[in-house]
């Protein structure tokens, strides 16, 4: 007799791909500025800090190597509740993932980068914090919200955005790892680089309001008698 017809048993559904993380596509694409990328991130952190500062851990133990499956949930953690103990293992997942990522999967080490994708990377990399910090302080909590009367709230809130972010990434700075420490010292020195440029640019504007504006007759006379003494300048605006 005839064989029985063979019965063609389903395979199993392949499991879906893992999701990338946005923002490490963003950086690694370029599909839209830099500048914009930052600009996007702090307009979330306005709405949601938790979430918004999961995004920035996340994308730099992606940037060093660690998977998706080592990226803090905002949903289920809030950085500022992590103890020691859940910090220190989730540090671990981080190093066990980078130990088993390719070349390919590894963006930022402490040596110097290796090929053109991961040198241009490293570019955004330091590009996108630098503009972050520089964000914050002019699209932060402070600079997006209004007061009763309509006028822009206190800059302060902007600033302790910046610090708040600053201390977040410091908090990896003394991991062991060194491809970590790299990584999390270059962001914090990027966006302390934004603070002094901001502070700068500042000083430089108001050198400039001050040399701009009128000087009432007893700062002129008082001007002309300190301007042969090095420190005139300084003794005049205090005095101002």
């Amino acid at each position: 007799p005839p064989p029985p017809p063979l019965t063609l048993i389903p395979s199993p559904p392949l499991p879906p791909p893992a999701p990338q993380n946005a923002l490490l596509t963003a950086l690694l694409k370029r599909s839209k500025s830099i500048d914009t990328v930052a600009a996007d991130l702090v307009e979330r952190h306005n709405a949601d800090p938790n979430s918004a500062q999961c995004e920035l851990v996340n994308v730099l133990f992606r940037s060093v190597g660690g998977s998706q499956s080592c990226e803090i949930d905002a949903s289920k953690y809030k950085l500022e509740e992590i103890d020691d103990d859940l910090w220190a293992s989730m540090i671990t997942n981080v190093v066990a993932d980078m130990q088993k990522a390719t070349s390919s999967q590894v963006f930022i080490t402490a040596k110097r980068a290796s090929t053109k994708v991961s040198a241009k990377f490293l570019d955004s990399f330091k590009s996108f914090w630098f503009a972050i910090a520089d964000s914050a302080l002019s699209e932060g909590a402070g600079a997006s919200k209004k007061s009763g009367s309509g006028a822009p709230t206190s800059a302060r809130l902007d600033v302790e955005l910046v610090k708040d972010l600053i201390l977040r990434v410091t908090e990896l700075v003394g991991v062991g790892q060194p491809d970590i420490r790299f990584a999390s010292s270059l962001a914090a020195f990027e966006m302390s680089r934004a603070v002094l440029t901001k502070i700068v640019s500042l000083s430089n504007n108001l050198a400039i309001a001050e040399s701009s504006t009128p000087l009432p007759p007893e700062i002129g006379r008082e001007l002309l008698r300190t301007r042969s003494t090095p420190l005139g300048a300084s003794s005049v605006r205090w005095r101002r």
